[in-house]
């Protein structure tokens, strides 16, 4: 039988798909374990000879980012431009005669931590870029080049950019606080036997151990699907009904891209509880309670929206209603 793109509903996906090639595109789904802190996320369905759309959109955005941006409309967040990239491997080749010239070479078992840690310096120091949590756009890791400072997010996107560009192995990281929704990035400095990591925080710095609760390690989907979210908070934060459609947007493309991340369908259900659109409202947040059942604020907010949809409330139960 041979493998095809022709069964997939999604039309943008489908032409992703077509080409990419079907082969290609049969790359699998990435999983966050909500369930489990601080494990890589898993893949299913690779080289199963059937493709989902989110497979299709994963594996462009790591095999072919220019393809993406092309049919999809939306900028790979962590690529960076041609003047920047320059800079960038110039940098990067000096980080490695550094390590060199020290004794590290890349077999060895500090190496990766050696980079990293070298790779956040660069960030801060040669490149200046300080963490501020402001309130304006999410930017690219192109825009935090240029303007100097970024939110915990943004210094996600540019690290995680910089470290593909030195074959690092990194996971983005969703942390929930008290104080809301925070992102970090674990670098791998491990093996497959005995993982191991590094923990680089924007606002921190560098941690060899998470301080944090609740933490959770994502995949490229991810990190994509964090730039759009972040995007439609600060569109949604103007209050007009044209900011609130354009944010609602974002965040449906990015549950295609994303379906199995609980922020996103969290994101989608607050949108169209707004909007007063029970249902649809319902129908998300229960997706979000399903990916992340212990997250309290997501089983409350899921509860209402039965009151709300004349469905009745919750029962006393450990299991989902």
């Amino acid at each position: 039988m041979t493998l095809t793109c022709r069964p997939l509903r999604d039309p943008t996906a489908r032409a992703l798909c077509e080409a990419l090639g079907a082969l290609h595109a049969d790359q699998g789904v990435e999983e966050i374990n909500y369930l489990s802190r601080g494990v890589a996320p898993t893949t299913r369905g690779a080289g199963d000879q059937t493709i989902e759309a989110a497979e299709v959109y994963r594996a462009a955005l790591v095999k072919n980012h220019a393809l993406f941006t092309r049919i999809t409309g939306h900028t790979v967040p962590w690529i960076f431009s041609a003047t920047n990239r320059v800079r960038l491997e110039k940098e990067l080749l000096r980080l490695r005669t550094s390590l060199a010239a020290a004794g590290i070479a890349p077999h060895h078992a500090r190496y990766r931590e050696n980079f990293a840690r070298s790779i956040d310096a660069l960030i801060r120091r040669t490149f200046n870029v300080s963490y501020k949590n402001h309130v304006g756009n999410e930017g690219t890791a192109d825009d935090v080049l240029s303007r100097g400072y970024a939110r915990c997010s943004e210094y996600v996107t540019l690290f995680y950019g910089i470290a593909l560009m030195a074959g690092l192995t990194t996971y983005p990281m969703e942390i929930h606080q008290d104080t809301g929704l925070h992102a970090a990035i674990a670098v791998a400095t491990g093996t497959t036997a005995r993982p191991r990591h590094l923990i680089v925080d924007g606002q921190l710095g560098i941690l060899e151990r998470p301080p944090y609760r609740h933490y959770y390690f994502g995949g490229a989907a991810d990190v994509f699907a964090s730039y759009l979210y972040n995007k439609s908070v600060v569109l949604a934060k103007t209050a007009t009904p044209a900011a609130m459609t354009t944010a609602g947007g974002l965040l449906a493309f990015a549950a295609q891209v994303a379906p199995h991340n609980a922020v996103v369908h969290f994101g989608l259900g607050s949108h169209y509880h707004e909007q007063r659109q029970w249902r649809t409202a319902l129908q998300h947040y229960r997706t979000a309670l399903r990916l992340r059942p212990t997250d309290p604020t997501t089983k409350q907010r899921y509860c209402f929206m039965k009151i709300m949809a004349g469905l009745g409330g919750c029962r006393r139960s450990n299991t989902l209603p």
